[in-house]
């Protein structure tokens, strides 16, 4: 965005971009989803860090379903500058970076770096169909969803960028294509009512000026399409309504003809195939079905390439591999995933849905948004990918990010009224005509006292723990000796990312050449009686086996899961287990293990009780040992 039209910003919005920056560099402790991790750090950083990861399935060799393309130019390129940046600050300082916080720190400043391309879209659409962008650029830039989503490592992030640029460019292509054709109409119809062969060829000549818009911006959209479709398949949920859109430009008019509707069709299918080559050859040396020897041999066949969007489609449409990652209500996106995103928005976007029912039944067809408006473009970005992804068994709030930028688009005004100009008394204590700002709504109230909670919650509370608990087993394993290994049983909290822990490996990168000095073993939602006896059972073999290295043993259970482990341990049966120490980390949230607030007494101690509750929003690493 340029200087010139950052200025022209009001100050509140250049504030929300501080802050969107400030609270990724705090950090944000607050875990969403494994995702954020497992499909975008954990995969780059054995190679990139050249640390020990638990990859996860999906990057598989056998039967990749992921394309690592789009995580080299985001992950992968911030891992590159953190490695620069440590080398220098070691050689120069004795400083390193490598510990957890810089790990998320640099892929995450990268990525809030890019989700500015989402305002710029949103800010350049207003520009371009003349319509104020001030009070939509402050919906935009104070949702949770910018603020705390939009700064994180989801593919998702990714797809809500793209689609962004997307209804950008189809969004500019329309407006140029209505003002085109308007005017072409225009000087046919002045060079047919002409009379003499000077004002045709006048009209003739300004035939001659105008550009030719049928093709405006093909290859853009085609290499965002396809990149998009890598990224992850499910956007083409997503791509079907803008590109749609940008195909049927102008046709209906007399200077179009239907031909025009084919041949951008091929011509954008021809200029997929690029980036669609890049995309498979990258994914093809990475997955290492493709060598430099073999190309350098010529023994390259169809066998050396691999097409990750092909085997995300093939396993996604086996339903017994759906059921392992959950099945969903087809309503669960329009009913709940919808409104914990965009809060007001939805709300306003279901309402002006029934107007458009309400339009359709009583055949008022003129009231609905048209084809050729960016206004119907808006609203057939927001309902074919709704309805497209409410029939996917698997469904996530996460999946509908890219939804943001046409629901605050339609809907932002509603919430953030911007000045207006009005005609008013001298008796009102206004000068006539004075320019007069309208009172915030109760809507914009409800909006950032929302968004304000949400981004608290799932910015820092929310699996909080976790980011803590993997700081200080950092921080203890480079403190202490290296003869010391940990073994860490988990339960009712989010997987532990295992590359920010930092362990090195050798120099010939393979992970078998020394066990890995943290064993992660995690269970889920395990009972807590099952976990105990995994435990019990992992300290007697580590008993009786020989070894020069000494070992720790953690258990790391949300706090109000702290008094059934008590009970537990009371038993006779692990009378020989005792804990020698306890950690907390604070604040932490587990949807899966909430503490209980019936039965606290609030009355006769309420100071005790309430601390006590507020301490129950904690992540407990205990350490246990057996008994002499």
């Amino acid at each position: 965005m340029p200087l010139k039209h950052v200025a022209q910003l009001p100050k509140s919005y250049l504030l929300c971009a501080f802050l969107r920056v400030f609270l990724t560099c705090l950090p944000q402790t607050g875990y969403i989803h494994p995702d954020e991790y497992f499909q975008s750090i954990e995969p780059l950083a054995e190679k990139s860090l050249n640390v020990k990861v638990n990859k996860p399935w999906e990057f598989n060799v056998t039967f990749p379903l992921r394309s690592v393309t789009p995580l080299y130019f985001t992950t992968g390129l911030s891992f590159q500058i953190l490695k620069l940046v440590d080398t220098f600050l070691t050689y120069q300082f004795d400083v390193s970076l490598a510990t957890p916080y810089f790990t998320i720190l640099f892929p995450r400043l990268l990525m809030t770096g890019l989700s500015f391309a989402v305002d710029w879209s949103l800010y350049r659409i207003c520009l371009a169909n003349s319509e104020k962008c001030k009070s939509r650029c402050l919906i935009l830039s104070t949702s949770y969803v910018t603020l705390v989503y939009a700064t994180r490592t989801f593919s998702n992030v990714i797809e809500l960028l793209l689609f962004a640029l997307l209804l950008y460019y189809v969004a500019e292509s329309l407006i140029f294509s209505n003002i085109n054709i308007r005017q072409r109409e225009y000087i046919n119809k002045r060079y047919k009512a002409a009379e003499t062969l000077g004002e045709k060829a006048k009209f003739h000549k300004l035939r001659l000026y105008l550009e030719n818009d049928s093709l405006r911006s093909y290859f853009t959209i085609a290499t965002i399409v396809t990149v998009g479709f890598f990224n992850r398949p499910t956007f083409v949920a997503y791509a079907i309504s803008p590109v749609f859109f940008w195909l049927y430009r102008g046709i209906g008019f007399k200077s179009i003809v239907s031909l025009q509707f084919h041949l951008r069709t091929v011509v954008f299918v021809a200029s997929t195939v690029p980036t669609v080559v890049f995309f498979v050859v990258v994914d093809s040396f990475f997955y290492g079905y493709l060598t430099w020897g073999e190309i350098g041999m010529l023994e390259v066949s169809i066998n050396n390439f691999v097409v990750t969007p092909w085997n995300f489609v093939k396993y996604n449409i086996n339903a017994e591999n759906l059921a392992e990652h959950g099945v969903h209500p087809r309503w669960l996106n329009m009913l709940v995933n919808v409104p914990l995103l965009f809060g007001v928005l939805a709300f306003l976007c279901y309402s002006n849905l029934v107007e458009l029912l309400r339009s359709i039944w009583q055949c008022k067809y003129h009231h609905l948004p048209s084809v050729r408006s960016i206004r119907g473009l808006m609203t057939a970005s927001i309902l074919f990918p709704l309805a497209l992804l409410s029939f996917v068994p698997h469904q996530e709030p996460r999946f509908l990010l890219p939804l943001i930028l046409p629901l605050v688009y339609l809907y932002g005004p509603s919430i953030w009224p911007e000045q207006v100009d009005v005609v008013v008394k001298p008796t009102d204590g206004y000068k006539p005509g004075e320019s007069r700002r309208r009172e915030p709504n109760s809507l914009l109230k409800v909006w950032l006292g929302a968004n304000f909670l949400l981004a608290i919650f799932y910015g820092f509370v929310h699996q909080g723990g976790v980011f803590g608990f993997v700081s200080r087993l950092n921080r203890e394993m480079r403190t202490t000796d290296d003869n010391i290994n940990y073994e860490v049983f988990t339960s009712h909290i989010y997987s532990i990312p295992h590359s920010l822990l930092h362990e090195e490996l050798g120099e010939h990168r393979s992970p078998y050449e020394r066990v890995k000095r943290v064993t992660l073993h995690e269970k889920g939602s395990t009972d807590l009686m099952k976990v105990l006896r995994l435990v019990r059972t992992a300290l007697y073999a580590r008993k009786a086996k020989t070894s020069h290295f000494r070992y720790r043993l953690f258990l790391v259970i949300p706090e109000s899961l702290s008094d059934v482990l008590m009970y537990y341990l009371a038993q006779d049966e692990y009378v020989n287990l005792s804990v020698i120490e306890t950690v907390q980390f604070f604040p932490h949230v587990s949807t899966e293990a909430m503490p209980e607030i019936f039965g606290v007494d609030f009355m006769s101690r309420p100071t005790e009780s309430i601390l006590k509750f507020l301490n129950g929003f904690s992540l407990t690493r205990f350490e246990l040992q057996l008994n002499d």
